[in-house]
């Protein structure tokens, strides 16, 4: 299907243009788990990353926009939570994450949460951003 996982690496698209930018990818928090080496790795992502382009980061969890903001990333795309769809969780993905959806900045780094669309059954309408 010519889709590549970036896992804690990046890629250049349109530098042919003059310019172009960067898409970084980093591994879930839960690799740790699965693989030794594995989890999010964002200073490898970025290694040799170009500052005179803009970076965008997508990163599963949320809870990587710290470490971003502070690696220069412009843009966090993130997932994860499913916006706490179901209660008791709600409350307590608030705990682990800092942010259930929406747009929100941390310093000069953007975050854009999408809650998702299905859990455990529980469907949102197709395309839901709230």
């Amino acid at each position: 299907m010519g889709i590549r996982m970036l896992r804690n690496e990046h890629v250049v698209i349109d530098a042919e243009k003059g310019g172009g930018w960067e898409l970084a990818g980093i591994e879930d928090w839960n690799g740790r788990s699965i693989e030794p080496d594995g989890g999010p790795d964002i200073a490898r992502a970025l290694a040799g990353h170009d500052p005179a382009r803009p970076v965008i980061l997508l990163s599963h969890q949320p809870r990587a926009i710290h470490k971003a903001a502070q690696a220069g990333v412009g843009l966090v795309l993130s997932g994860h939570n499913h916006g706490g769809q179901i209660w008791p969780f709600t409350y307590l993905v608030r705990l682990q994450q800092p942010f259930v959806e929406g747009l929100h900045h941390v310093g000069g780094t953007q975050i854009l949460r999408q809650p998702g669309n299905w859990i455990l059954g529980t469907a949102h309408a197709p395309g839901d951003t709230r």
